[in-house]
């Protein structure tokens, strides 16, 4: 069995998509089937487990009727804690 690890970053965004999810009144398994995913894939991304890609975020926006600024938390101040995946969103979102 794989352990995941809970990450900070991951599970703020984990926390803005359950919390859009529900307010569409979606099911994580309606939500992976719309986002082309598996249902442990929402789970693990809505327990912090594990953040989606950039192109994911994109399709969970436009799914979630919501900016794609609103599923992603403030750039914390040490740039020293995030890694690529963190940059690489903020770098589509533009936030420095």
């Amino acid at each position: 069995m794989t352990y995941y690890k809970t990450d900070p970053f991951a599970l703020e965004i984990g926390k803005m998509i359950r919390y859009h999810r529900v307010r569409m009144y979606l099911t994580q398994s309606q939500l992976a089937q719309k986002v082309g995913v598996s249902l442990s894939t929402v789970w693990m991304w809505e327990n912090g487990k594990r953040c989606p890609t950039v192109r994911k975020l994109v399709k969970l926006s436009g799914i979630l009727k919501v900016q794609l600024d609103l599923l992603v938390p403030p750039m914390i101040d040490d740039e020293d804690e995030v890694d690529e995946d963190q940059m690489d969103i903020y770098d589509v979102l533009g936030r420095e």
